[in-house]
């Protein structure tokens, strides 16, 4: 038992290894893209209250907190920005062993964090500074806690101090860091709810948890009831085409991994329809645990995008993925002959995932995101020292583009924002007070109207263009300047 022992926490260590490498390596490779910029942007001036009075519909304030005081410690780099999510999804390896070993035993739970390291959906979240891997940390942390207390009230003790604060904390931070953390909350007070109704020991107990998350969240009750009453507008509703495109995402979009994923999943079927037949229910009860935190979610926001407004997207999945992996891991420590096949699937299976997204997904050389960094590079590089330059901007913030202007050593700033036809005016007043030798449009998320654009090229001589990942740039010169 030691020798396992010791062999669990080796494994567990070259586990955590491998993920921190895939989660910190590139950490600036790729642009910051519109919503981390927007993010940015709230969080990085101002005093606390000024950072949470302004915080985006749709997103409680923790995450705007914590970056609030990370970057007045830290900077505002690219690596800078995005640290606090790659030490969140280092911290997830460990959390997703603790939960797998809790629901079955070290080997699932050894299966299951080798997948959370190697998948795109972590990795990638680990790699952006916004909020959702500390959503799929917390839901994680909460997940484990609350096993403890399940199992202490159903033998009627009191449920573990520690297990009762680290769930309230990690209960807490998950509504506060998004609004799927309060929802996935809510379901866990309904579910121990449920289970404890017969009991009145167990239900005051509850009671009394629930009270305190309750009286923790009071202070956002009211933006949040305002915030959830509708749905965010830029959400449309799921095909089935969607769930199948999403189911795939999981597993880096790899259809050799997805039927190989399918293909375990049919063994763990099987093995619950035999437990069925033999009446042996209390075998498959934590299986069917998990495909429920992995169905009732999704099947709620499916019927409330049906009756009210869209309100799910792919990266909400974050809620469910933990329960994703452990089934898989699950099914992998299920298969015949699982002294051979357990330890060859455990292996091949990540190292799989890692050559997919390195070698085929090309993760780390392919741009991902919206190239904000490139547009603003291109104008840098083909500035002239000297000019008298207008630089327009089609962006939700024209904060966007001045922060890599300025990471970039340039003097420029975007002088206005340009969107549609309606700003030909003011553009024109702008150009004709100015007199520049140069005007600029990039546009980053967003596209110019057409009929912008024709406009520009009308009444100023286009020099060059350039074309990158949801992002462009033109240069402009006034028609009696020759181009350089």
């Amino acid at each position: 038992m030691r020798l396992q022992r010791d062999r669990t926490w080796l494994l567990l260590a070259v586990v955590i290894a491998v993920g921190a490498a895939l989660r910190l390596y590139g950490l600036d490779h790729q642009s910051l893209w519109n919503d981390e910029l927007s993010s940015w942007s709230q969080y990085r001036d101002g005093t606390l209250w000024e950072v949470i009075s302004s915080v985006s519909t749709y997103h409680p304030p923790g995450y705007w907190m914590l970056m609030h005081f990370w970057v007045c410690a830290a900077g505002d780099s690219e690596i800078q920005l995005r640290l606090p999510s790659a030490i969140a999804g280092i911290a997830a390896l460990p959390a997703m062993f603790a939960l797998g070993k809790r629901l079955y035993g070290p080997t699932e739970g050894l299966v299951a964090a080798a997948l959370t390291a190697t998948t795109w959906p972590p990795i990638y979240f680990s790699q952006e500074a916004r909020a959702y891997m500390f959503l799929f940390l917390f839901v994680v942390m909460s997940s484990s806690w609350l096993i403890d207390i399940a199992r202490a009230l159903r033998q009627e003790r009191t449920p573990p101090l520690r297990a009762t604060i680290g769930y309230i904390l990690a209960a807490g931070l998950a509504a506060y860091f998004h609004y799927f953390g309060l929802f996935f909350v809510v379901l866990q007070a309904g579910l121990v709810g449920v289970l404890s109704l017969r009991r009145p020991f167990a239900l005051r107990r509850v009671a009394a948890i629930y009270a305190i998350v309750l009286v923790g969240y009071l202070p956002w009750f009211g933006p949040a009831a305002r915030d959830l009453s509708g749905g965010p507008g830029w959400l449309q509703l799921w095909g089935l085409n969607s769930f199948w495109h999403s189911g795939r995402s999981l597993f880096n979009d790899s259809t050799v991994v997805t039927w190989v994923v399918v293909a375990l999943a049919a063994t763990l079927l099987v093995r619950a329809v035999r437990a069925v037949q033999r009446h042996q229910t209390q075998l498959i009860a934590t299986d069917a645990l998990l495909l429920a935190w992995f169905v009732v979610p999704i099947a709620i926001l499916y019927v409330r995008s049906l009756l009210i407004s869209p309100a799910f997207g792919q990266r909400y999945l974050v809620i469910v993925m933990p329960a994703v992996y452990l089934l898989v891991a699950r099914a992998v420590t299920q298969l015949p002959y699982r002294r051979v096949t357990t330890p060859v699937v455990a292996t091949v299976l990540p190292a799989l995932l890692a050559f997919h997204l390195i070698f085929v997904n090309e993760y780390y050389t392919r741009p991902g995101t919206e190239q904000f960094r490139e547009a603003a590079a291109y104008l840098v590089q083909h500035d002239r020292p000297g000019s008298k330059a207008v630089v327009l901007a089609c962006a939700w913030n024209r904060a966007y583009f001045d922060y890599y202007l300025e990471r970039l050593d340039s003097s420029r700033r975007v002088d206005r924002l340009a969107e549609s036809a309606n700003d030909r005016a003011m553009i024109g007043q702008l150009i004709a007070q100015r007199s520049p030798d140069v005007v600029w449009l990039l546009a980053g998320h967003k596209r110019p109207a057409p009929e912008l654009v024709s406009w520009l090229e009308n009444e100023l001589r286009l020099v060059s263009k350039a074309h990158f990942r949801a992002a462009d740039a033109w240069q402009f010169v006034p028609r009696e300047v020759a181009p350089a």
